[in-house]
């Protein structure tokens, strides 16, 4: 019995000591790789594989989206599927995920690869002529639809490599059979079908004969007038001025107003011939008054509201110094009473901006003789006239700023021939503007319709 006692007592000692002496295992987290890559393609998986003894979470970084973790929680040896969505982005994709268990913490970089580029598509029919145009036309312009994901063109010339374009077209100038490719970073598409041209060699333009003109401008005219003989295989002309090409200037003649040197060629598709002689223009600066003074004739319907003055009038303008004229019978003479419609002498004095080149028609009130008699409305004037916009032609042009001294500023866009007032546009040659009995502006009830202003004589007027 006492022996039975004994045993047990040391047994217990030993279970209590062995316990004592044993010590908690220590947490552990590894994983069976440190990065991950990607392809492109949609839904991409990559496996991975964690090991440890304790519970562990998967965070990822804001900006993920792409990354799908399954599962992103667990505990002791799991298996993780990590899924990429398709990459649209032109570049890779990088996400670094955290493992993280108790204290312990792994990272993993997730890389998803920049997607593959897909060759372009295959080239369309090749469109353009099987010849060029002479003399129009030296080379056959090709022209393809747009190649699906092509960024450039490459065109071939029997077989070899001749121009690479940005835009589906190429100017041919040599004979052969065309074909053409869609080009991107990834290589080349499809061949579109063979396009064979000829090519005839077409002629320069001949040489370009003599200018005709004056070489001056004689005043009170300020402008020129150069023209030369139609040049052989010409389809257009090239003026030039001290040598640099003028703008717009490809008719047969040219008119000038400045002084310079002046030649012209001939042009067509194969280029341009060669020049004429040279022409010097001077341009002498004309006074103003010499501009405007004389006898004008202005021709059309001048109107009062709804009454007609005339359809045809003399104007006279007169100088009275180097800064001044004299206008006189500016509207005409009235068809029911037979009076000018005007101020009483019917004279207006206007001055002159040569710095500007305008007539400058001050404000002042006209008394019309039959309507002053009934008490009407009172009309004024006042503009701003470009002297060269009295009417010889058609198509030139002034800005009239029609001052109301009262009411603000109307402006007008004059052109011989035309006239708009805020918005509505009149056949003219000049015009008024009237105020009621109240001197509220009526404006644009007293126009000159459809007139046009004609030099009888290039003498002043006595």
């Amino acid at each position: 019995m006492k022996k039975y006692l004994l045993y047990t007592f040391l047994l217990g000692i030993t279970i209590f000591i062995a316990a004592c002496n044993t010590k908690e295992e220590a947490a552990t987290l590894t994983t069976d790789v440190a990065e991950v890559s990607l392809p492109d393609n949609y839904d991409t998986q990559k496996q991975i594989t964690i090991n440890t003894s304790v519970e562990w979470v998967i965070n990822k970084p804001a900006g993920a989206d792409w990354l799908t973790v399954t599962p992103e929680k667990g505990i002791g040896i799991t298996k993780v599927i990590l899924t990429a969505a398709k990459n649209t982005d032109p570049a890779k994709r990088v996400a670094t995920i955290n493992i993280v268990a108790g204290a312990l913490t792994k990272k993993i970089a997730v890389t998803q690869l920049a997607p593959l580029l897909a060759l372009p598509g295959n080239a369309d029919l090749i469109s353009g002529e099987h010849t060029n145009n002479c003399p129009y036309t030296a080379a056959v312009v090709f022209t393809i639809p747009a190649v699906e994901r092509a960024t450039s063109y490459l065109w071939f010339r029997n077989g070899f490599a001749v121009a690479e374009t940005k835009e589906p077209s190429y100017a041919a100038n040599v004979a052969g059979a065309y074909t053409v490719v869609g080009k991107n970073a990834a290589g080349i598409g499809g061949t579109s079908q063979e396009k064979r041209i000829t090519i005839t060699t077409c002629p320069l333009p001949g040489d370009a004969g003599i200018i005709t003109g004056a070489n001056e401008n004689i005043c009170p005219v300020t402008k020129v007038l150069l023209t030369t003989t139609p040049v052989t295989n010409a389809v257009a002309y090239q003026w030039y001025k001290n040598g640099e090409a003028i703008p717009n200037a490809t008719a047969l003649t040219c008119t000038v107003r400045t002084t310079g040197t002046y030649t012209v060629a001939g042009v067509n598709g194969a280029g341009t011939g060669t020049a004429s002689a040279s022409k010097v223009v001077t341009m002498n600066t004309c006074n103003l008054i010499d501009a405007i003074l004389g006898n004008w004739t202005v021709t059309g319907q001048v109107l009062v509201g709804q009454n007609i003055v005339d359809n045809s009038h003399t104007v006279t303008i007169t100088r009275i110094d180097d800064n001044t004229v004299n206008i006189r019978n500016f509207v005409g003479i009235h068809e029911l009473t037979g009076k000018p419609y005007g101020t009483y002498d019917d004279d207006i004095l206007a001055t002159l901006d040569n710095e500007n080149q305008t007539l400058i028609i001050p404000y002042q009130e006209l008394i019309p003789n039959f309507f002053a008699s009934a008490g009407a409305a009172k009309s004024f004037i006042s503009a701003r006239i470009a002297v060269t916009s009295v009417c010889e032609s058609d198509n030139q042009n002034a800005i009239l700023p029609v001052s109301v001294d009262d009411d603000g500023v109307v402006t007008a866009v004059f052109q011989c021939g035309t006239l708009t007032i805020n918005g509505t546009t009149y056949k003219t040659g000049m015009f008024y503007l009237a105020k009621d009995a109240d001197e509220k502006c009526l404006g644009g009830n007293v126009s000159m319709l459809n007139t046009k202003w004609t030099r009888q004589s290039a003498a002043p007027a006595p």
